[in-house]
C-alpha cells in the first residue's frame, strides 16, 4: 500500500481550490471540528495581551510615581527620597523580568500570527472558495428552480439548517453579482435581486443600516445592469439618500429622462434557453422531454428495456459475466455496465485520489486552464498503477467491450464540488489536443464513466438530443461510442453532468482512443456504429 501512495504521490499534482471538490470540503469542516479553534488560538492569543498589557500598566504606573517624586522633591541627600525612587524603579526591574519571564512562556500564546496559526488558517477556505460556493448555489438555483426563501432559510433539497444571517446573503448576492457570468438557466444579476426582493419582506425587521445596506447593493446590481436612468433607480437612491446621504453609489444626476424601458430589465428575467439547454435542466430535474426528430430514428424502440449479459469468452468475466443494459442500441450505443468495478476498487481509488485532486481542467491550444464549465477536481492514475493494483476493473472493461488496451488513456479520477458539474461538451479532441493538435487522425472512440459513488441528489448524467437522464449507480459504468464507424464524430453524444444537489459524486473516466482498435471494430465508409 505504501508503494501506491509513492507512486501516486511520484506524478500528482498538490491540492487547489477547496470548493471544487466535496471531499476537500468534508476535510476542511472535519480539520476546523478537531480544533477547538476559539480556545486554541483566539482565547489564549486574548488572555495573553491581557495579561502583558496588566503588566505594562503596572510598570507604567509606578514609573509616573516616580516622574512625581522627582519633580517634587529631587534631594539626592535625603536618604527616604533615595530610598523611594530606588524602591519604584527596582519595582520597575522585577516587572520587567516578570514580563521576560511571561514572554518566554507564552511565546506562542503572544504571536498572533503564530506557526501554529499559519498552518490552521493555510488550509481554511479562501475569498476564492467563498466565491465559488456562492455561484455554486446560484447554479443550483437556476438548474433545480430552488426558492428563494428556502436559500436564505437554509433549506436545501428539503434538507434544512441554521437560516443564513443578514450579512451572510448580503455577501451571496456580492459574490455572484460581482463575478457577473451567465449561468444558463438563470441570471445571476436576477438572483441577486430575487434575494433582495426576500429582504424587502422583512424590512420592519431591520436597523437603518441594515436597509441601507440592501438598498446600496440593489442600486449596485442595477447600475451594473444598465438601469441607472430609470424611475426604480431614482427612487431607490432617493430612500438610500434618507437613510445614509454619504453612501457610495454611482449618480444618476447625468440621466436627462428616466425610463422604463424594457432594455434594461433583462436583469429581472430568466436567460430565454436554447432547445438543448432546456433539454438539459429538464432532464436535471427528471421531467419529461422528447428527443430531437433528426435521432428518432436511431432510437431503439424498447431503449430501457434491452439488457444481456456478456463474457465474450473473456477468461476474467466467462464465469461472472457483465450485465449490460442497453439504453439505445445505435448511432450511438449507450449503455450501463453493471457492478465493473468492486467495492474495494471503489474505495482505494477514492481513498488514494483524495491527496492528489487538483481543479479539473480543459485543453486548450493554451494548454491545460480551470473552466467554470466543469467544477471538480481531477487526478491521473497512470496505466502501470491501473494495470498493477486494479488489474481486475482494467480487464473486465477489456473483457466487456474487446477493445485493444494499447489504445486504453490513463485512468481519471474525479470529486465534484459543490453545485459541481460539466456543461453540455463532446469528448472528443479538437483536433487531437494531445498531440499539439497536429494529429487529426486520432481521437476518443469510446466513453467509459465509471461511478464509484451513489449520489442522494443530482449529478445525473445526461445526453440532451437522446432525451437520456442516467443517475450515478455505485460500482456501474456508463458506456458510450464518440464516433461512427469511419471516424467522423457522433454529435449526438453531447453529454452533461448535472450539478450535485445534495450528496458526493466520485467517477473514473475511462477513454479509448480510436487508433489500435482496427481488429477490434473495423472502420468502413458509413456512418454506423
Amino acid at each position: 500500500m505504501f508503494q501506491l501512495l509513492l507512486l501516486f504521490s511520484f506524478f500528482m499534482p498538490l491540492s487547489s481550490e477547496i470548493f471544487s471538490s466535496m471531499a476537500k470540503v468534508k476535510d476542511v469542516l472535519e480539520l476546523v471540528q478537531d480544533y477547538d479553534v476559539k480556545v486554541e488560538f483566539f482565547d489564549n492569543y486574548i488572555r495573553a495581551q491581557e495579561q502583558y498589557l496588566e503588566y505594562l500598566s503596572q510598570i507604567l504606573e509606578v514609573a509616573e510615581n516616580a516622574d512625581q517624586l522627582l519633580s517634587k522633591d529631587l534631594s539626592p541627600e535625603h536618604p527616604a527620597v533615595v530610598f523611594r525612587y530606588f524602591h519604584d524603579t527596582n519595582v520597575i526591574h522585577r516587572l520587567k523580568n516578570k514580563v521576560d519571564v511571561f514572554l518566554d512562556e507564552e511565546r506562542n500564546n503572544m504571536q498572533f500570527d503564530s506557526e501554529d496559526l499559519r498552518d490552521f488558517v493555510a488550509e481554511l477556505p479562501t475569498e476564492e472558495d467563498l466565491n465559488g460556493t456562492a455561484l455554486g448555489i446560484t447554479r443550483l438555483k437556476a438548474t433545480y428552480k430552488l426558492n428563494v426563501s428556502d436559500i436564505a432559510n437554509g433549506v436545501i433539497a428539503n434538507r434544512p439548517s441554521r437560516p443564513l444571517t443578514l450579512p451572510e446573503i448580503l455577501d451571496m448576492i456580492q459574490y455572484t453579482y460581482i463575478n457577473f457570468v451567465e449561468v444558463k438557466g438563470g441570471n445571476i444579476l436576477k438572483f441577486g435581486l430575487d434575494m433582495i426582493y426576500y429582504l424587502d419582506r422583512r424590512w420592519t425587521q431591520l436597523t437603518e443600516k441594515e436597509m441601507a445596506d440592501i438598498l446600496t447593493l440593489q442600486l449596485k446590481i442595477l447600475s451594473f445592469g444598465g438601469c441607472i436612468c430609470t424611475h426604480e433607480y431614482k427612487h431607490l437612491l432617493s430612500s438610500l439618500m434618507l437613510l445614509d446621504p454619504n453612501a457610495d453609489v454611482p449618480s444618476n444626476a447625468h440621466c436627462i429622462s428616466f425610463t422604463r424601458s424594457p432594455d434594461c430589465q433583462y436583469h429581472r428575467e430568466e436567460f430565454a434557453l436554447d432547445r438543448i439547454h432546456e433539454t438539459f435542466y429538464k432532464l436535471c430535474r427528471n421531467e419529461p422531454v422528447n428527443p430531437i426528430a433528426a435521432v428518432v430514428p436511431y432510437l431503439s424502440q424498447q431503449r430501457h428495456l434491452v439488457c444481456k449479459y456478456v463474457h465474450n469468452n473473456h477468461p476474467y468475466i466467462i464465469l461472472q459475466p457483465v450485465k449490460i443494459e442497453y439504453l439505445n442500441e445505435n448511432r450511438p450505443t449507450v449503455a450501463i455496465l453493471h457492478d465493473v468495478v468492486s467495492r474495494r476498487e471503489r474505495r482505494v481509488l477514492r481513498l488514494h485520489a483524495l491527496d492528489f485532486l487538483k481543479r479539473a481542467t480543459v485543453t486548450t491550444k493554451k494548454g491545460q486552464v480551470p473552466s467554470p464549465s466543469k467544477i471538480s477536481q481531477t487526478m491521473i492514475v497512470k496505466n502501470a498503477v491501473v494495470n498493477k493494483y486494479f488489474p481486475s476493473f482494467r480487464q473486465r472493461l477489456l473483457g466487456v467491450t474487446k477493445l485493444a488496451s494499447r489504445s486504453f488513456e490513463s485512468l481519471q479520477v474525479g470529486n465534484y464540488g459543490l453545485g459541481g458539474g460539466y456543461t453540455i461538451h463532446l469528448d472528443l479532441l479538437f483536433p487531437a489536443v494531445k498531440h499539439n493538435f497536429t494529429d487529426t487522425t486520432n481521437n476518443r472512440l469510446t466513453t467509459m464513466v465509471t461511478y464509484l459513488t451513489d449520489v442522494e441528489n443530482g449529478g445525473a448524467t445526461v445526453f440532451p438530443d437522446l432525451g437520456l437522464r442516467v443517475r450515478p449507480q455505485k460500482g456501474s459504468a456508463l458506456m458510450f461510442f464518440n464516433l461512427f464507424r469511419n471516424g467522423t464524430s457522433n454529435n449526438f453524444t453531447k453529454h452533461a453532468s448535472c450539478p450535485v444537489l445534495y450528496g458526493e459524486k466520485w467517477i473514473a473516466n475511462q477513454w479509448v482512443l480510436r487508433n489500435g482498435q482496427e481488429f477490434a471494430y473495423k472502420c468502413d465508409l458509413s456512418n454506423e456504429w
